[in-house]
């Protein structure tokens, strides 16, 4: 009897040990960069989704986040990402669409820094907050992968 909620192997839901986190194409919404953190985290994107949405609304700084990740992290499958592709004067949509998240975000979290700063505090809370539980979830998944058998995976 198993308590996994999948039946894939951890080792093959996880990206290879070299590479960093890629932005999936499966398991995307907007730009793919919570379905990508979620499969190199071994997370339920929605883990993801639901902080940086909250943060986008409180104060900005979700979709500050969000743009930038968009930009620095390329698809899967591809060396090239958005903020490359704009820096070599290819200018298309999706890296368009990360910099007016980046300029809504900007815009939004000065406006809320007039009231006191508390709702940036929060929401710099919950960004710590997220990246600890990934954190943490990269680790117990790598304390699963070198510490079980290759025949229990």
């Amino acid at each position: 009897m198993t308590d996994d909620l999948t039946t894939e192997p951890v080792a093959e839901r996880r990206a290879p040990s070299g590479a960093g986190p890629t932005r999936s194409r499966r398991h995307k919404v907007i730009g793919g960069v919570c379905g990508g953190f979620g499969r190199y985290c071994n997370l339920d994107p929605v883990i993801f989704r639901v902080p940086l949405a909250v943060l986008s609304v409180i104060g900005g700084l979700g979709f500050v986040a969000y743009g930038l990740a968009w930009l620095l992290i390329p698809f899967e499958g591809e060396e090239e990402n958005e903020g490359r592709r704009l820096l070599s004067g290819r200018v298309e949509g999706p890296g368009l669409t990360a910099l007016l998240f980046i300029v809504a975000g900007c815009g939004l979290l000065l406006a809320s820094l007039g009231n006191q700063g508390a709702g940036t505090w929060f929401s710099v809370m919950v960004l710590g907050a997220l990246a600890a539980a990934a954190r943490w979830s990269l680790r117990v998944s790598y304390q699963h992968l070198t510490l079980t058998p290759k025949w229990l995976v």
